[in-house]
């Protein structure tokens, strides 16, 4: 049967030689060369240490497991934070919130409206990023609602009012105490006040990933979780970084579709971001019905 529809097909014939020869030329890849980078990961805010993580670029084909990305771990750098007319060098810690477990901290704690300035010396390269922390917003209400047909699934809804005078960038994050050690965007967290500038809104928060590696394996808050929720005011360039996040998160997780953009950077010479976070917390205990 097959014989007589390619002989009865002869467009479909010459279609298949012309593709098998294809397959036996070797093309050419013109693959540019690795550079490795610096990654930084900062963030300060009013009344915390700053908390800087630093880590060097892999390259795409390796294979990576937990031992292997200790490799990458950046440990040896001079980090010095200014602010004002201070100058500061941050010490190397080890806090097992983070992987791998070494975070450069300060010890002064972010004050709202200040500026900040970083800089990474390594290797003779110098990087560098600057930020300051807006004012924070407060939370009008928050409350949790059980998602349809499903007894132990819950999602949150916040409702905040936005400043009228400023322009204004959200980030959400939550962390649920007990599960997870640090906090993690909401799998929708950015937002530009371009829509609701001087508005009260509400957003629905769904909770986000711990790690690219689990972007299929969504998981919900739960019967029992008690829920920290971080609302934080930010500029245009904390916003761009994970609004550019939360889009590869989308992209990577539909296998029809490929990332139109990269994760953006705030870093000189590196890349990452350096963010100062106007945050306001809450805490919410979600408990059954009729049993508050």
């Amino acid at each position: 049967m097959m014989n007589k529809l390619l002989i009865k097909n002869p467009i479909y014939l010459i279609s298949l030689v012309l593709v098998t020869l294809a397959c036996e030329k070797e093309l050419p890849l013109n693959i540019p060369e690795y550079e490795q980078l610096v990654v930084v990961e900062g963030m300060v805010e009013p009344g915390e240490k700053t908390r800087v993580l630093l880590s060097l670029t892999a390259p795409f084909f390796n294979d990576y497991d937990s031992v292997s990305m200790l490799d990458y771990r950046l440990t040896t750098a001079k980090v010095v934070m200014r602010y004002d007319s201070v100058s500061e060098v941050l010490r190397l810690t080890k806090n097992k919130k983070y992987f791998p477990p070494f975070v450069y901290e300060s010890t002064s704690r972010g004050e709202t409206g200040k500026n900040y300035s970083l800089e990474v010396t390594h290797g003779g390269d110098t990087i560098s990023a600057s930020t300051y922390i807006p004012k924070p917003t407060s939370i009008d209400s928050l409350w949790y609602e059980q998602k349809p047909d499903k007894d132990s699934s819950f999602y949150f809804r916040i409702q905040f009012t936005d400043d009228p005078a400023t322009k204004d960038y959200y980030i959400l994050f939550t962390r649920v105490r007990g599960k997870e050690q640090k906090f993690y965007p909401t799998r929708t967290a950015a937002y530009d006040d371009a829509l609701f500038s001087g508005k009260q809104v509400t957003f629905r928060m769904e909770r986000g990933v711990t790690s690219v590696l689990d972007v299929n394996d969504m998981q919900s808050y739960r019967l029992g979780d008690i829920v920290v929720v971080k609302l934080c005011t930010v500029n245009k360039a904390v916003y761009e970084y994970w609004n550019s996040y939360q889009n590869l998160l989308i992209s990577s997780a539909n296998p029809f579709s490929s990332p139109s953009n990269e994760l953006e950077s705030n870093i000189n010479n590196g890349i990452g971001i350096f963010g100062g976070y106007g945050a306001t917390l809450d805490t919410v205990v979600i408990i059954k019905k009729g049993d508050e």
